[in-house]
Formats: structure tokens, sequence, C-alpha cells
């Protein structure tokens, strides 16, 4: 005021000081609640850096075991249903094979017998169709006897149909929810977590909108040549 400063909002420089003080303790209060809470997450950042790695090392474990198990598990059906294919292809042939083999020259036969008795309808001599009548009806009886009908398994024609291989329903498991995690929302833990240190920051800091020289509002007043010197230089504040 006595340089000729005039307009400007003065205050003693004791209740500046006051003010200035009062502050000052707010903050290092503050400032003192977020040291122990900085301290403590060190803490706690430290315990779950060790706690991640050693879980991290045992679940990488249990990945391996368990695929190793299941590759196991997956060799153990994958042999037990080509044995089963194997065995049931060889039974099927074997059985359509012999049916095959039995039934051509009984049905060879049968065909010769047809035709004999058809021959047989037509003799006219009635003492040499008796002759020869009961013979061929025993023979008839006889082929028609031996001829069977393919086993019913056999008669279905679908020998695979009781086997059950989907394929897309086990990869749908293995995808599902047997092997998973959750990950976290990020863009909300980033939301909560910025908002709790904005009013970290709110509480403990206080800005303060330092004066300029008159004519050059960008410039620190400070720095004006004919400012007054800084704390601890000559004049004072």
């Amino acid at each position: 005021m006595e340089q000729g400063h005039q307009g400007h909002d003065v205050s003693p420089v004791h209740e500046a000081r006051f003010h200035r003080e009062v502050g000052i303790r707010n903050s290092l209060e503050q400032a003192g609640k977020v040291k122990s809470q900085c301290e403590a997450d060190m803490v706690s950042m430290d315990q779950l850096r060790a706690r991640t790695g050693s879980d991290g090392t045992e679940l990488r474990r249990r990945v391996r075991g368990g695929f190793l198990s299941l590759r196991n598990v997956l060799l153990d059906q994958k042999a037990l249903l080509l044995s089963h294919l194997d065995n049931l292809t060889s039974s099927t042939c074997s059985g359509a094979i012999d049916f095959l083999q039995t039934s051509a020259p009984l049905l060879g036969s049968l065909t010769g017998l047809e035709t004999i008795s058809e021959q047989a309808l037509l003799e006219p001599n009635t003492v040499a169709f008796l002759t020869g009548a009961m013979a061929l009806t025993q023979w008839l009886q006889r082929v028609n006897g031996d001829i069977h009908r393919p086993a019913l398994t056999l008669q279905e024609g679908e020998p695979f149909k009781g086997v059950k291989m989907d394929f897309d329903a086990l990869f749908r498991d293995l995808q599902g929810t047997h092997l998973h995690w959750k990950s976290p929302k990020v863009a909300a833990v980033v939301a909560m977590a910025t908002g709790m240190e904005a009013a970290v920051l709110e509480g403990c800091c206080e800005v303060l909108q330092l004066p300029s020289w008159p004519g050059t509002p960008t410039t620190p007043w400070w720095t004006h040549p004919e400012a007054p010197g800084p704390p601890g230089a000559t004049g004072s504040w």
C-alpha cells in the first residue's frame, strides 16, 4: 500500500499467516492419513505380489496336471471306442460272411428242387409221380428247415446305431463353464479408483491463485524486476 498499489485486497500479515498455517496443518493432517493409507497399500500390494506369484505357480501346475489327466482320459476313451468299433465291425462282417457262405449252397439246392418239383408236378404217369413224390417232399422240407434268417442284430442293418460320439457337445463342455475365470470390470474399477483419488486430493490440497504483476497476468509477480525477493532473501514477501 505504501508503494501505491491501490485497489488490492489486503489483510494484516498475522491474519494471513494464521490462515496459511491452518491450511498447512490441515494439509499435513490429511497428508498423514494419505501416507498411512499408502504405506498400508504398499504392504498389501507386496503381499499381493508374493501371493499372486505363488498362486499363479500353483494354478499353472494344476492346469498342466489337469490337461495331462484330461489327455490320458481322452486317450483311454479313444482306445475304448476304437476297440469297440473294431470288435463291432469284425463281428458284423464275420456274421454276414458266415450267413452268405452257409446260405449260398442251400439257396442253390432250393432253386434246383423248385425246378425238379415243377417238373414232377407235370409228370403224367401217376405211378412214377408217387414213386418220387415222398422223397422230393422230404428233401424240400429239409432244405427249407436248413435255411435260417440272419441274426437279429444283422437284420437291423445298423451295427453302429448304439455308438454315441458327440464331439461338439464335448467341445462345448470344455469351452464352457468348467475352465474360465471372471475378469473384473476394468472401467468400473478405474472409475472408482479415480473418484477416490479425486476425493483425497480435494481434501488435502489447496489450490492457490498466485498474484501476478499488474499488466502481465501470466507472469508470476516474483519474476518482475521490481518485485521483492523470495523468502530468505533481503526484504520480505
